[in-house]
């Protein structure tokens, strides 16, 4: 997937554009563009003991897509869900191999390592595309 050309995407609240985007309007956008799988904003997840709690309409949304529950299995090109906000899992961006691309309010979409910024304790799942087709 080329993730490069998502760099210049400003950060806009609710927005799924190449004039602007969140974190889930950044993985719709590359799921649309780099995938052809539109999703739209039915991204929205809510945490369980057990990484199982996403809402009925992500599941569907996902179901092309195996959960990943162990850090060390992402693969590049996964989808990575992080747990900001208590046990709701509440950003997403997409992981490149020990980096991950997502937004930023401050700067918009950029490219963070996982392992050096903190986010690793955030973690929450991985999706794996999984053409069932």
């Amino acid at each position: 997937m080329d993730f490069a050309r998502y760099l210049s995407i400003p950060y806009e609240v609710g927005g799924m554009t190449f004039e602007g985007a969140d974190c889930y309007g950044l993985v719709s956008l590359i799921l649309y563009y780099e995938l052809g799988i539109d999703i739209a904003k039915k991204i929205h997840y809510k945490a369980t003991d057990d990484y199982q709690g996403i809402h009925q309409q992500s599941h569907e949304a996902f179901s092309d897509f195996k959960i990943i529950k162990d850090i060390n299995k992402l693969q590049a090109n996964d989808i990575i869900v992080f747990k900001i906000l208590g046990k709701y899992y509440s950003h997403i961006g997409f992981y490149l191999g020990t980096m991950f691309i997502h937004t930023r309010s401050e700067c918009g979409v950029v490219v963070d390592n996982l392992f050096l910024t903190g986010w690793k304790d955030k973690f929450g799942l991985g999706l794996r595309y999984e053409n069932k087709s």
